[in-house]
């Protein structure tokens, strides 16, 4: 969807870079650390955690439960989604399917008029907007605007929604930019990234039902136990959402790997059947790299030290420092520049 290594300017990377540090030299490594929840804990938030933690233990049965209310994908993206996947699939066959939802016609018709895609003639119909952009845009475009139109719209996320939505963007587009430039599928790389802290919505959402009325409770003890829960409740919301075994991987994983061996065993463990598992391996290494590149530029807020340019994954995929500083150095500018789904 963005191509990062392609369509950087030199004074974009150059302005950019400035955000690391002035003095960088190419063979620093860039640090972002968390430090804790401060404290002390309140009564109120000890007794949160605890709710909490209970919640999470049922979190599968509850996400299915009716009464839960968990934000839901459109079933015409459902169907959008097994259509791509079909490769007799004509242009046509994907805009009937599209033209059945007004959000993602007028979501196509509007990045496909973009000055992004270079569109000087004006697109009117929902076939000549796939058209200019692609099948592997729209595989892209379809997870990104199902998601942003319906879950993340959903009120009770509050503030909250946007910014989790802006880091699952931006970890995708950083992971298809590495997977393009390392000639590994650049559209793989993009729905793994996309949804790899999908887990922090139903996260969320039970946070909330845990919360006693009028109770006091820091933004940043909510966003801790988030954090500390979204792996798990994110793996119960795919296996609700029916979505493929890859992105369980990505979900599940991709804070407990720092190199390929460990890539290679978590693959392994997860998947162990899976057949072509180098492709899996690739999806995953890609995510990884992505989060960590924008951890250490302050665009999320995992926790722990963030070393990119000394980061085994990084060598293990054959990008050198120079490299990696310099994909750094332009990637604000470009985050800037990314056309709003």
């Amino acid at each position: 969807m963005f191509n990062l290594f392609a369509k950087a300017k030199p004074e974009d990377a150059a302005s950019a870079s400035q955000t690391l540090d002035a003095e960088a030299s190419p063979n620093r490594v860039l640090r972002r650390s968390c430090p804790p929840i401060p404290g002390p804990v309140s009564a109120h938030e000890e007794r949160l955690a605890q709710r909490v933690g209970t919640l999470v233990d049922d979190c599968e049965n509850l996400i299915q439960s009716p009464q839960f209310d968990l934000p839901t994908l459109p079933s015409s993206a459902l169907k959008l989604m097994d259509c791509l996947q079909d490769a007799s699939a004509s242009m046509k066959d994907i805009g009937g399917l599209v033209q059945h939802d007004p959000v993602l016609t007028a979501k196509f018709l509007r990045m496909a008029n973009s000055s992004y895609y270079g569109g000087r003639v004006e697109i009117t119909t929902v076939v000549q907007a796939l058209n200019r952009l692609g099948l592997r845009e729209i595989r892209n475009l379809v997870m990104s605007v199902a998601l942003h139109s319906t879950v993340f719209k959903d009120k009770r996320l509050n503030s909250s929604a946007q910014s989790i939505f802006d880091h699952a963007l931006g970890c995708a587009m950083v992971a298809q930019s590495f997977a393009t430039r390392l000639n590994l599928p650049a559209d793989r790389a993009f729905t793994a990234g996309l949804l790899h802290d999908i887990g922090k919505v139903p996260a969320l959402l039970l946070v909330q039902q845990a919360l006693e009325r009028d109770a006091t409770v820091r933004k940043e003890f909510v966003e801790g136990l988030v954090e500390r829960h979204h792996v798990r409740t994110g793996l119960a919301l795919l296996n609700t959402w029916q979505l493929p075994l890859e992105a369980h991987l990505t979900m599940s994983s991709h804070h407990s790997v720092n190199d390929w061996e460990g890539v290679k065993a978590q693959v392994h463990l997860r998947m162990p059947q899976a057949a072509q598992t180098d492709d899996y391996c690739n999806s995953l290494a890609t995510v990884v790299l992505a989060d960590r590149a924008l951890s250490s530029l302050g665009f999320a807020e995992e926790p722990g030290e963030v070393d990119v340019l000394e980061y085994p994954l990084a060598q293990d995929l054959g990008l050198e420092p120079t490299e990696v500083t310099e994909f750094l150095g332009q990637l604000p500018a470009l985050m800037e520049k990314m056309p709003k789904i």
